[in-house]
């Protein structure tokens, strides 16, 4: 080899990578454009923008437009060069071959068209009328791909599709091969994914393929003689001349076609030079395939210039790479002097790097014909390792199967490890420890703190152990599941072999999946995640049942550690269940409220808060319980929504402890008793645990009942009023003037009839026991739907019938278990009646009015009768009104009026 002192080379293949493409520069001064060239993204390449786009426009006369994808070309002349003048919203597109404008994509004319230009989402530019946007899909677009030209033409068309995708790049970065130079030709899609460039060569069977491309082997070597419109590319190694995918003694007229970012379609005999088996960039090396057309990036080539061969400095590049001052890898790579130091091709362990040496080699730095560089692995691994056990500083809580989040951890046996742990016990913090002794190169021991230095994880054939076999040695391979994810294989094991999840085990099988996938993860990390859940899940239950007294509210908001955290649980006791009190229950994802409607439960929202969404929770067996309602009876197992007498066990399970939020499922079995329908209430299903089947059981002290004029009502327990309501007994029935005399109460008793008045909807207080004496009072009622034989023959409900608001004779129109008869009458849930008030029923009223028993408070007793209207007017509310019209009670000159 003959020595030099200056080797330049010029690389007619300056891969651009578009990302977002700019928008071209605009001409200013006409008399020295700015010249480009425009590529349609559909012809020619279907590929990366970054590895050529094909389809390259030219000026087709006035008369014809735009065409594109053309053959036999080997310089960019005057048709193939645009310039733009005005602005990308009011654009005028020039040619240099005509001095018209462009006025449509099929004509040219003096006036030309205002275009507009913009950048498409995928990076490309388009082109269309003045005033479009990016919606509106009116754009150039190449319809008809073909090589003959006559066909290859553009349209307007609605569509942003490939054919509406330009890419415009500088006439000069388009550089065509001249005669009687040297190249290489290369295929950059292998430089883009590998870092090493790939080449075309001759092998010593005569066959053409492509590999590494080495400049000391002549068949690397390439001489192009430029002819009208075709090129001769002949081999210097071998003396003979590029064909399809074999070379011919005869010169052989390719023809190449520019394809953008310095990129050209090599087309021989017909057939376009291809790399077979390219596998998108990640082959090492392979033969060619002949194609019809320029099929994609594996079809794009550079033409890089390089000095003759004859003329170069020969030597031998070895890397030496090293970790912690011992050589793990070398590499020898045979170049030239003046060339750039040779790729990295070595393969590393996962995790491993380096980086090769910058600049060019030096014909100084050459001693015996090669040039040593000792290169400094890195390693960056998402966990520490030391050499030996000692020296561990580093811990990590190992998450295991990607979907799931599982912990592994050692129990303190050597069974095979459990693999269900979904939460960490950190009270016995060192069962869920591992490390990792050794390095990625010889292989890693994966160590327990439990378990100590003496034993190791290791793989067996039913799972994964813990023992003393000092053999354990695995690797790590990256995983694309999970942040950071990475499989664990034993050296020794089979290549395919990885822990996986499976049936609750940590077992060794041949598959590479989320199940295989672990995660590690700081210990102050996990600690300081699973405060913040605490404190998010505490908060959420402030002042619920499954969680913490609202009262600690400030005390939750100051724990900043884990210790802090368990010292908190410690000193505060969850909200439990409590016998005999009230809770209502929401659906926490809805926010809707178990309720109840005609005796089967249902959801609804909570518009008005009665007493149908009232609920006990009773102590069953074995730790199950009973949900009640006061006026219905129990919840049953799933299936049904009617509530019965006796009713089925259930559990009552919390998600997280403090949330206050609970899953209710039929004891002994899986099925979701509190699975809802996404759009239909009270749908009741089976399904998997999900936010809409998570319950809250929240305190409920009180209860709202809407009373228009005059309601009955009888509850399960004492309830005191607020607001402008009145509850009253009936202590006194006159048979003769068929009236009863309501005596206010300051409060309701337990399981009393009632009656009350006033207008709209009020909230009653749940109290211990009434102050009020109910014992006159002649009310009954019912706190369930119940079917009443009256004794005697008679009873009488609320109703607003021919003598206005009182008491009428309940029709007896069923039996004891709602059947047609003649023997008991319906009495709704929470509603009073007053039983038989003569001594035979023939002798009963049709109806009893009211008669308010004001003493002491106004001195007025009895009732007016209606018409007695010859004074001031006022409503039960207070109001004064004009005339009574409606049924109620009313003042009139001082006295009370039902009408």
């Amino acid at each position: 080899m003959r020595k030099f002192t200056s080797l330049m080379l010029m690389l007619l293949c300056a891969v651009t990578t578009w990302g977002q493409v700019s928008l071209p520069q605009i001409t200013e001064d006409t008399n020295n454009p700015i010249y480009y060239t425009i590529y349609n993204t559909r012809s020619g390449s279907t590929g990366d923008r970054s590895f050529g786009q094909g389809g390259l426009i030219y000026f087709a006369g006035d008369a014809v437009g735009l065409k594109d994808a053309v053959d036999e070309i080997t310089s960019i002349d005057d048709k193939y060069k645009f310039y733009f003048t005005g602005s990308y919203d009011e654009l005028y597109v020039h040619n240099a071959a005509t001095s018209n404008k462009l006025a449509s994509v099929s004509s040219w004319t003096e006036e030309g068209t205002a275009w507009c230009v913009i950048q498409r989402t995928d990076g490309n530019l388009a082109f269309g009328p003045k005033g479009a946007a990016k919606n509106d899909q009116t754009w150039w677009n190449e319809k008809n791909y073909t090589t003959n030209e006559s066909t290859s033409d553009f349209t307007i068309w609605s569509a942003e599709d490939a054919g509406s995708g330009f890419v415009v790049e500088s006439v000069e970065d388009c550089k065509f091969p001249e005669s009687d130079k040297f190249y290489t030709i290369e295929c950059p899609l292998f430089e883009k994914v590998q870092g090493v460039k790939k080449g075309l060569y001759v092998d010593t069977d005569g066959s053409i393929k492509w590999n590494t491309v080495d400049l000391t082997n002549k068949n690397f070597y390439w001489v192009t003689t430029v002819n009208a419109g075709t090129v001769a590319i002949k081999n210097l190694g071998t003396d003979t001349y590029l064909s399809n995918n074999a070379m011919s003694e005869t010169e052989v007229a390719s023809v190449i076609t520019p394809l953008g970012s310095n990129q050209f379609g090599i087309k021989a005999n017909g057939y376009v030079i291809h790399a077979d088996g390219h596998g998108e960039g990640t082959k090492s090396n392979g033969s060619l395939a002949n194609w019809a057309n320029n099929a994609n990036t594996a079809s794009g080539w550079c033409f890089v210039e390089r000095q003759d061969p004859d003329a170069a400095q020969e030597v031998n590049v070895i890397y030496s790479f090293v970790f912690n001052g011992v050589e793990k890898y070398k590499q020898e790579t045979a170049t030239l002097v003046g060339e750039e130091y040779p790729a990295i091709t070595v393969s590393f362990p996962w995790g491993v790097s380096a980086v090769k040496p910058e600049g060019t080699i030096a014909a100084e730095d050459v001693a015996e014909g090669s040039v040593n560089k000792t290169i400094e692995l890195s390693v960056s691994l998402p966990f520490e390792f030391e050499s030996t056990y000692e020296d561990i500083t580093s811990w990590y809580i190992l998450k295991f199967h990607a979907n799931q989040n599982n912990y592994l951890y050692y129990d303190g046996t050597a069974n095979v490890l459990d693999a269900t742990k979904t939460s960490i016990d950190a009270s016995n913090l060192n069962a869920y420890r591992w490390a990792f002794v050794g390095d990625p190169f010889d292989g890693f021991k994966v160590v327990n703190a439990e378990a100590g230095e003496d034993n190791a994880l290791n793989a067996t054939a039913n799972g994964a152990t813990i023992d003393t076999d000092n053999d354990h040695l695995f690797k790590v391979t990256e995983s694309s599941y999970g942040t950071n994810g990475f499989f664990m294989q034993s050296i020794n094991g089979a290549s395919t072999d990885r822990f996986n999840k499976q049936n609750g085990k940590v077992v060794y099988w041949s598959g590479a999946d989320a199940g295989s996938t672990f995660m590690t993860i700081s210990e102050d990390v996990e600690l300081a995640a699973i405060v913040d859940a605490f404190k998010t899940n505490a908060t959420a239950g402030l002042g619920y049942v499954g969680g913490y007294s609202a009262d600690k509210a400030e005390a939750v908001a100051a724990i900043s550690t884990y210790s802090e955290m368990v010292k908190f649980q410690e000193e505060n006791s969850i909200i439990n269940f409590e016998e005999g009190k009230y809770y209502r229950i929401q659906n926490v994802f809805r926010t809707t409220y178990i309720s109840v409607a005609n005796g089967e439960r249902v959801l609804r929202e909570q518009s008005n808060a009665d007493i149908n969404q009232l609920w006990q929770v009773e102590a069953a067996t074995d730790g199950a319980y009973f949900i009640k309602s006061p006026n219905a009876g129990y919840m049953q197992a799933v299936g049904t929504n009617a509530l019965v007498a006796e009713g089925a066990e259930l559990n009552i399970t919390s998600f997280v402890e403090g949330a206050g939020q609970f899953n209710i499922t039929t004891k002994g079995n899986n099925d979701m008793l509190a699975g809802i329908d996404a759009t239909t209430l009270g749908k009741w299903w089976s399904g998997t645990i999900g936010s809409d089947m998570a319950y809250r059981f929240i305190d409920a002290n009180d209860f709202e009942v809407t009373v228009n004029e005059f309601a009955s009502i009888c509850l399960p327990f004492a309830a005191k009023a607020e607001g402008d309501v009145k509850a009253y007994a009936v202590e006194n029935i006159d048979n003769v003037n068929a009236y009863v005399s309501l005596v206010e109460k300051a409060d309701i008793a337990a399981n009393q009839g009632a009656i009350l008045a006033g207008n709209g909807t009020f909230k009653f207080n749940i109290v211990d026991a009434a102050e009020a004496n109910w014992t006159n009072n002649k009310l009954a009622g019912t706190t369930t739907n119940s079917y009443i034989a009256p004794e005697g023959g008679a009873a009488y409900v609320l109703a607003n019938g021919e003598n206005g608001i009182g008491l009428y004779l309940a029709a007896l129109n069923c039996d004891e278990t709602g059947a047609e008869g003649t023997t008991h009458f319906m009495n709704n849930a929470n509603k009073a009646y007053l039983p038989v008030v003569a001594e035979a029923g023939a002798n009963a009223a049709a109806s009893y009015s009211f008669n308010f028993d004001w003493a002491g408070t106004t001195g007025i007793e009895g009732v007016v009768a209606e018409g007695a209207q010859d004074g001031a007017i006022y409503d039960i509310t207070g109001r004064r009104v004009k005339a009574i019209t409606a049924p109620g009670i009313y003042i009139v000159n001082g006295r009370k009026v039902v009408k």
